[in-house]
């Protein structure tokens, strides 16, 4: 988000906001007006696809869940428990398999 484009900014906050108490309804927590404004990117930091995700799919916006971070802090504490860093090609694999 622009600096200078509060109003989409503010967009951002109330459905990240409203987020929780939707979660569970068939409600779009992303509309018309947010895609045209933002038209880029629909992130959240769970590692699973969630209702803010997919309204953001439903209205052909890009997605992005939190798997890869999720995957990376697990390949970066395996380094510091046993030294070695682990194969992230079969972690991936195993995180995306569920």
């Amino acid at each position: 988000v622009e600096p200078d484009d509060q109003e989409a900014e503010e967009r951002i906050l109330e459905a990240k906001k409203n987020y929780d108490a939707i979660s569970a309804r068939e409600k779009s927590l992303v509309d018309e007006d947010t895609k045209k404004k933002l038209d880029s990117l629909v992130a959240d930091l769970t590692y699973r696809n969630t209702p803010f995700l997919q309204s953001g799919a439903k209205l052909g916006l890009r997605t992005l869940d939190g798997q890869g971070m999720l995957i990376h802090q697990g390949v970066r504490a395996f380094e510091l428990w046993f030294g070695v860093t682990p194969p992230v090609d079969v972690m991936t694999q195993a995180a995306m398999s569920d």
